[in-house]
C-alpha cells in the first residue's frame, strides 16, 4: 500500500501545485496579455480576479458534492475541466475569451482543491496523515514561491500563452497516475445529489461573491449589507436542509471551529503582508521585478523545509505544539519587518524575517490541515477541506483589502512599484506589518487557550458525528 500511497500523494501534489501556480504566475504576464490582446490593464486585471472569485465561491459546494459522489470522481472531472480551460486560455484571441477560460479554470480548481486534501487524508491513516499533508504543504510553498519567477522566465523566453499550455501534460499525468493508484478505492460510497441543498449553495455563493467583491472595492456600501443578509439566510437554510452544504454541527467540535478561525487569521496576516513585500523590494529597495520575485524565494524555500517537519511533529505530538511554535515565528516576522525603511538592507534586515515567516508558516500549515480534517468524519472530509479552503481565500481577500486600504489612507495613489518609494507607502507598509502581527498573535492565543494538549494527534483527534 505504501507504493500506492506515494503515487496518490505524487499526483495530488502535482495537481495542487498546478492550481497554486496559476494563482500567482498570471500576475507577471498581465502586461504582455494586455499588449497582445489590445486590452487595458483595468480589463485584463479580471484575468486574476475572476479565477480567485470562482475558486472561492465554489469550493464548499464542490467539497460537499465530492462527499456524496466520490472524491476521486469529482477530482478527475475538475482536473479535466481545468486542463481544457487552460487550452482555451492559451489560444484565446480576445480578452473576453481569456477571462471566460479563467472562469472555467476556477470551476476546475474549486473541484480539485478540497478533493485533493480529502483524498490524501483518506489514503494515509492518522499516524501518517500529518506527514503526507506536510509534503503537500511543501509542494504548495515551492509552487507559490517559484510561480512569479517561473512566469517571468516563460513569458520572456516564449509567450504568456505558454504558462497555460504547461498545465495540459501535468493534468494528464496526474489523472493517469491517480486512476492507476486508486482503482476507485478512494471513491466514497456513491450518494445522491438529488437531495443536495441547491438553495443553500446559491445563498452561500451569493454571500461569498458579495463579500469578496466588496473587499475589492466594488460597491461596498451595497454588497457588505447584502453579504450579511445572505449569510443569515444561508445559516437559516442549513439548519433545515435535509442534505446541507455545510454541516453546522461540525462547528460544535472545538478543534474544527478553532482550526478554521486560526486559518482565517493566519491568511489575513500572511497575504496582507505578502501583498506589499514585492512592492517594497521593487520600490524603496530598488530591485527589478524579476529580482524582486527571486528575493521572495527564501520565504517559500523555508516554508518548504518546515512543512514536512511540521507534519511529522503533528503525527507524533498532535497539532497544537507545532502550531504554537509556528505562530510564535509568524508573529515575530512582521514585527521585524515593521522596522525596515528605505535604507534597510535585504540580507541583514529583510531576509531574517522572510526565513522566520517561512519556517513558521510551514510549521502551522500541515498541522492545521490535519487538525481540521481530523476533526471531521471521513464522510465529511471533502466538505471540511472545502470550508477551510474557502475561509482561507476569504482571509486572503481581507488581508489584501486591508493592505490596500492602508495604501489609500496614506495617500498612495496606486499599488504599482513605481510609486512605492514615498513616505506614504512606508507608513502603509508598517501598518500592514503590525496588522499581520496582530492577526498572527490572536491566532497564537487561540491555539494556546482554545485547543487541548495533544489535539489532532493520531490517538486523540476528535471526530464529528455522521
Amino acid at each position: 500500500m505504501r507504493g500506492r500511497q506515494r503515487l496518490i500523494l505524487f499526483a495530488a501534489c502535482g495537481a495542487a501545485a498546478m492550481t497554486t501556480v496559476d494563482t500567482t504566475v498570471v500576475n507577471v504576464a498581465l502586461p504582455s496579455m494586455a499588449r497582445d490582446l489590445d486590452a487595458s490593464l483595468g480589463t485584463i486585471q479580471w484575468v486574476v480576479v475572476v479565477y480567485t472569485l470562482v475558486f472561492a465561491v465554489l469550493m464548499v459546494p464542490a467539497g460537499r458534492i465530492a462527499d456524496l459522489l466520490g472524491h476521486e470522481r469529482v477530482w478527475r472531472v475538475g482536473a479535466s475541466v481545468f486542463a481544457l480551460a487552460s487550452l482555451l486560455c492559451a489560444v484565446a484571441p480576445s480578452e473576453e475569451l481569456l477571462i471566460g477560460g479563467r472562469v472555467l479554470q476556477g470551476v476546475g480548481a474549486a473541484a480539485m482543491k478540497p478533493t485533493t486534501v480529502a483524498m490524501v487524508a483518506s489514503a494515509f491513516g492518522p499516524e501518517r496523515r500529518g506527514w503526507a499533508l506536510g509534503i503537500m504543504g511543501s509542494t504548495l510553498a515551492a509552487a507559490a514561491a517559484l510561480g512569479p519567477v517561473i512566469g517571468s522566465a516563460i513569458v520572456s523566453a516564449v509567450s504568456w500563452r505558454a504558462i497555460f499550455l504547461i498545465n495540459l501534460p501535468i493534468a494528464a499525468a496526474a489523472i493517469l497516475i491517480l486512476r492507476r493508484a486508486t482503482r476507485g478505492e478512494l471513491t466514497t460510497a456513491p450518494g445522491n445529489v438529488d437531495g443536495l441543498d441547491a438553495a443553500g449553495a446559491v445563498l452561500l455563493g451569493g454571500a461569498m461573491l458579495s463579500i469578496v467583491l466588496a473587499l475589492t472595492g466594488t460597491e461596498p456600501a451595497i454588497l457588505a449589507p447584502a453579504f450579511a443578509v445572505l449569510l443569515v439566510a444561508f445559516l437559516w437554510r442549513e439548519r433545515r436542509a435535509r442534505e446541507p452544504i455545510v454541516q453546522l454541527a461540525l462547528f460544535r467540535v472545538r478543534a474544527y471551529a478553532v482550526g478554521n478561525v486560526v486559518s482565517v487569521l493566519t491568511s489575513v496576516g500572511f497575504f496582507g503582508m505578502f501583498f506589499l513585500l514585492s512592492l517594497y523590494l521593487q520600490g524603496p529597495l530598488g530591485y527589478s521585478a524579476l529580482a524582486g520575485g527571486a528575493l521572495l524565494v527564501p520565504l517559500g524555500a523555508s516554508t518548504l523545509i518546515s512543512s514536512t517537519i511540521g507534519g511529522r511533529l503533528s503525527d507524533r505530538f498532535g497539532s497544537r505544539r507545532p502550531m504554537i511554535l509556528g505562530l510564535v515565528l509568524t508573529t515575530a516576522a512582521p514585527l521585524l519587518l515593521s522596522r525596515v525603511g528605505p535604507d534597510s538592507r535585504y540580507v541583514t534586515d529583510v531576509l531574517p524575517a522572510f526565513v522566520l515567516e517561512g519556517l513558521g508558516w510551514g510549521l502551522v500549515s500541515a498541522p492545521l490541515n490535519a487538525l481540521v480534517i481530523g476533526a471531521a468524519s471521513n464522510r465529511h472530509s471533502g466538505e471540511a477541506a472545502g470550508v477551510m479552503a474557502t475561509l482561507d481565500k476569504l482571509g486572503a481577500a481581507v488581508g489584501v483589502a486591508l493592505a490596500g486600504g492602508f495604501l489609500a489612507a496614506h495617500g498612495v495613489a496606486g499599488s504599482g512599484a513605481g510609486g512605492a518609494s514615498d513616505t506614504g507607502f512606508l507608513l502603509a507598509f508598517d501598518d500592514t506589518m503590525l496588522l499581520a502581527a496582530a492577526a498572527m498573535g490572536l491566532a497564537l492565543v487561540l491555539s494556546v487557550f482554545g485547543l487541548r494538549a495533544g489535539v489532532g494527534s493520531a490517538s486523540g483527534a476528535p471526530r464529528a458525528g455522521g
